[in-house]
């Protein structure tokens, strides 16, 4: 059975040399697998679900129909790989959906590495994208320039997909896939810190508590070198600078980033992350 091909890291101009690079939004989503054995046995798998024999052990009776509906008119020994998302929302929030609101889920395919027994995973990438394209929404490709730099990365995504995590990068075939995402930083002040319960950490600091300067809590930051952890206690009440993915739905970092220490700025300049980015 062909691999499951994900990224393989962040991307490096310096190490692609491929002549032609495909270019898709990086949807905030459910990582899905899903695999046709016949119309009426269709098994998922991905980290919130998985299923035999066309059983969908946590999803809904509504949204199992509907993927089985789509899924059908697939042949037998396809193999669709995607990400099952809820539009505008962050990817924690699609295991909400799946028991809640099935019918707002949306399963976007990024790869096709099998279609009616025939492996796709060596073959192009535009075949694989065809093939599945005619069943479901597809996201949208952008064919770069050789090599594109990062500034134009960040310049197609503030155009085309300003609402996406970022951009999966792919060469002309399924293998070789890098993704890159856009660095936003934010100034927050350290209120406090959380204590480690076990390992090297245990009973010593291991995460910041963040807010802004007027007190509003932006969450913990424990992604940190171990010399600026150690340092943690000694700047309670003083700024730091923050690296973070995006802004969740309740108003808190996600995926924070120690970057600093910023000594040249005081804890009431930090204003609301809203009006930081």
């Amino acid at each position: 059975m062909p691999a499951i091909y994900r990224p393989e890291g962040i991307y490096n101009p310096s190490r692609v040399d491929a002549e032609v690079l495909y270019l898709e939004p990086k949807l905030d989503g459910q990582f899905f697998r899903l695999i046709v054995n016949s119309p009426q046995d269709v098994c998922a798998h991905g980290h919130t679900v998985s299923t035999t024999t066309g059983e969908y052990t946590y999803l809904p009776e509504a949204l199992a129909q509907r993927l089985n509906g789509d899924l059908g008119l697939l042949p037998k020994g396809t193999i669709v790989e995607g990400e099952l998302v809820w539009p505008e929302h962050e990817a924690a929030e699609v295991i909400t959906a799946i028991k809640q609101f099935p019918h707002k889920l949306r399963f976007m395919p990024f790869t096709c590495p099998m279609w009616a027994g025939e492996d796709l995973s060596a073959k192009l990438y535009l075949q694989g994208r065809a093939r599945v394209g005619s069943n479901f929404p597809l996201p949208d490709c952008y064919v770069a320039q050789p090599k594109p730099s990062l500034e134009q990365l960040a310049a197609i995504h503030h155009h085309y997909w300003p609402a996406a995590e970022g951009i999966v990068l792919k060469q002309y075939w399924y293998a070789n896939w890098w993704k890159w995402k856009p660095v936003q930083t934010v100034d927050l002040v350290v209120m406090g810190f959380t204590v480690g319960t076990a390992g090297k950490w245990d009973r010593r600091p291991n995460a910041m508590v963040l807010a802004t300067g007027a007190g509003t809590p932006a969450g913990r930051c424990g992604n940190m070198n171990d010399v600026a952890r150690c340092e943690i206690p000694q700047h309670v009440g003083e700024v730091v600078e923050v690296a973070f993915d995006k802004i969740t739905v309740d108003n808190k970092l996600r995926f924070p980033r120690f970057v600093r220490w910023r000594p040249d700025k005081e804890a009431n300049e930090c204003k609301e992350l809203c009006e930081q980015i």
